[in-house]
């Protein structure tokens, strides 16, 4: 495989379908969500700005 390195660094937005699997809240009072997206992947993701849940 070769390397595309004109991508490396850029940014972007990612929209997946996800489902919320747990959610916990630290003493400063964040929020790390437990999700799994529709492709079967589960990661912890912090519930802020950049994440809409509805």
């Amino acid at each position: 495989m070769k390397e595309v390195t004109e991508l490396i660094g850029k940014t972007g937005t990612l929209i997946q379908s996800i489902t919320v699997m747990g959610a916990v809240e630290a003493e400063d009072g964040t929020i790390d969500v437990l999700v799994k997206d529709d492709h079967g992947n589960e990661f912890w993701v912090e519930k802020d700005g950049n994440v809409s849940l509805f």
